[in-house]
């Protein structure tokens, strides 16, 4: 018996929906419920997340038939399981769906793809049935051949506007194992040595490339003065022809449209193994274009300057944290490579677990700490103190970073910002007023 079919096409001549027998095979037109990819933004306690639902009343048909929702769900485990919810009647025998899941198995890089097919009939079983599907990963969910929903690329367009700091790209690799943990070779590595004087720790800093404006060093210059209320350390910023050694050589790029690099820094005193012709950090002159442009606000882009600077005083990275709570969602992140990055880069950046106990703010994870930086909700699952979800969410150094870096580099008298005072509660000024720029031009290179 030949089938009966209709195309419904819109005035400008795009497809809304095919209808065969009474059954809608693919629909633009008729909304379906779609919870998508909702992360619990790690309430505590949860152990399941909606990945998807296929609302079958959303496609009419032309006879009554049963009707109710496909639950689509992962495990904290990383198990894909389906529900049948508000279920009544059998379903459309016509309609056949199939869930494909990608994953990569462990410690390769190879991809495993399963499949699951069934027919929208099974609604005359259980209305609230839990289905164990046997899958996990990435999944495409398609309704009689026509994909309803990829995982994948819900993916790239909640990363689009996510930038990774590499600050860890520098980090050589006999400091992890290959268990993914780094191991600290001491703190002397990473933080600088306090003065047995009671001074400041001085930083030396340069800009190493010539289109840097004026403007975006001296944004540079006061977002750092934040790192200074609260540790023992000054800033010393050099005008650009100067020959003296500099701890910190900012590369800002060449604030061109296409030369998007991305911001990193070496860590701490780890930026003396990197040669003194180039460069230890980058904070791309764009960002301050953006700012003019109106398309950032200047509190973001402090936020990575911050962000960078204490990497400078040896901070790693928060969400490294040894007591951290939450999982992660490794196929998603996988799927979100940088470019250039590979998957054992992202082992290191994301999922490494830093070993020393000198390494982040306290004994417990701070979600507040600028040393986080934001993940897409789906990147993380299952704990009530996750990543930041978005750059606004941190944009100053929280009481964590505050108290961890005066104790890394303690000041040996109080101030106003940082009142814990060993000298008879006398308040007196951290730092004194020192230039914008140190002129050195004509010194010889220092001997470090």
């Amino acid at each position: 018996m030949a089938k009966l079919s209709y195309l419904e096409i819109d005035s400008s001549g795009d497809l809304l929906s095919v209808l065969t027998d009474g059954v809608y095979l693919f629909s633009n037109e008729h909304t379906r419920e779609k919870r998508g990819i909702r992360n619990s933004r790690c309430s505590t306690g949860v152990t399941e997340e909606i990945i998807y639902d296929i609302n079958t009343e959303a496609y009419a048909s032309g006879s009554p038939v049963g009707a109710g929702i496909f639950s689509i769900r992962r495990t904290i485990d990383d198990q894909i399981i389906m529900y049948q919810e508000n279920a009544f009647g059998p379903g459309n025998s016509s309609v056949n769906y199939e869930i494909t899941a990608k994953s990569y198995k462990i410690d390769t890089s190879l991809e495993y793809t399963s499949k699951l097919t069934f027919n929208e009939n099974i609604f005359s079983s259980s209305a609230n049935q839990r289905i164990d599907t046997k899958l996990n990963g990435l999944i495409i969910v398609k309704r009689n051949g026509i994909v309803l929903f990829d995982e994948s690329e819900e993916i790239k367009k909640q990363v689009i506007n996510y930038g990774l700091c590499m600050a860890d790209f520098f980090q050589k690799s006999e400091l992890f194992t290959d268990s993914h943990h780094i191991t600290r070779r001491g703190v002397g590595d990473y933080f600088y040595e306090m003065p047995q004087n009671g001074d400041p720790v001085v930083i030396k800093v340069k800009f190493i490339t010539s289109k840097c404006s004026e403007g975006f060093k001296k944004l540079i210059m006061n977002a750092v003065k934040d790192w200074e209320a609260y540790a023992h350390v000054e800033f010393h910023f050099f005008n650009d022809n100067s020959n003296e050694y500099a701890h910190v050589r900012i590369d800002v790029g060449k604030g061109l449209p296409d030369n998007g690099i991305p911001n990193y820094s070496a860590h701490g005193t780890l930026a003396k193994m990197i040669p003194n012709d180039r460069h230890t950090m980058r904070l791309s002159v764009n960002q301050y274009y953006r700012i003019q442009q109106g398309l950032v606000t200047e509190a973001r882009v402090k936020r990575s300057i911050l962000h960078e600077f204490g990497h400078v005083l040896g901070l790693m990275h928060e969400h490294q944290h040894p007591n951290r709570k939450f999982k992660w969602n490794k196929d998603a992140v996988y799927k979100s490579l940088p470019s250039g990055a590979t998957r054992e880069d992202m082992d290191r950046q994301i999922f490494a677990i830093v070993n020393s106990p000198t390494s982040s703010n306290s004994g417990q994870y701070d979600p507040q700490s600028i040393m986080n930086y934001p993940f897409p909700p789906l990147f993380t699952f299952g704990s009530s103190a996750c990543p930041p979800a978005r750059d606004e969410d941190i944009l100053e150094l929280s009481a964590g970073d505050k108290a961890f870096i005066a104790k890394m580099y303690p000041a040996s008298y109080c101030t106003k910002l940082n009142p814990q005072c060993t000298n008879n509660n006398e308040q007196k000024p951290l730092h004194k007023k020192k230039p914008d720029y140190i002129d050195t031009t004509n010194e010889p290179p220092g001997p470090e």
